[in-house]
């Protein structure tokens, strides 16, 4: 209700600019994160939002994929029950992690985990992104990392919801243009 009302108060001071704003998914992420972007209450305040469909799984979590095409849809179902689609950008990954056996995990841009895919025998997982598993002198690693067709995929995704568009985070993680 905090946010809601300090969105509130922005809007009438913007002078008629756009207020965009990125947002956690409602459903099966963090409570801490996603209850503090009710989109219910602040959805009305703002022109555009950023549906951030990635960190599904992430430090902290055990190994998985950084984004499930499937999770996403629903979360965009979800959003879309108190936000018009043409106000709704689906925010989709450039990386994905590489857990160790040692419990670390680090972040993996798109580019280098397709160049480990091209050195280790990869899949595509249930979940669209693209999987792994490899061992070095660090011990076994298991690696998710949403690639070019995990991107195409949710590019799918929002056309069928009729969303705004897409947006890529992080810029430069992506791979290479062929």
């Amino acid at each position: 209700p905090k946010l809601a009302g300090f969105l509130k108060e922005l809007r009438a001071n913007l002078n008629g600019r756009k207020l965009t704003m990125a947002v956690f998914p409602p459903l099966d992420f963090p409570a801490k994160w996603s209850g503090f972007h009710n989109v219910d209450l602040i959805g009305p305040f703002l022109d555009e939002m950023v549906l951030m469909c990635y960190d599904y799984h992430r430090p902290g979590t055990p190994a998985g994929p950084v984004v499930d095409l499937e999770w996403a849809r629903r979360n965009v179902v979800q959003v879309l029950k108190s936000v018009r689609p043409e106000k709704v950008w689906l925010g989709m990954p450039a990386y994905g992690y590489d857990w160790s056996a040692g419990g670390k995990t680090k972040v993996v841009s798109a580019r280098e985990g397709v160049r480990l895919a091209q050195k280790y025998p990869a899949v595509r997982h249930a979940s669209g992104t693209l999987y792994l598993r490899y061992s070095d002198l660090h011990g076994s690693h298991e690696v998710y990392v949403a690639d070019r067709e995990t991107r195409r995929r949710m590019e799918d995704l929002a056309r069928w919801f009729g969303l705004k568009g897409v947006a890529l985070w992080r810029l430069g993680f992506e791979e290479q243009q062929e």
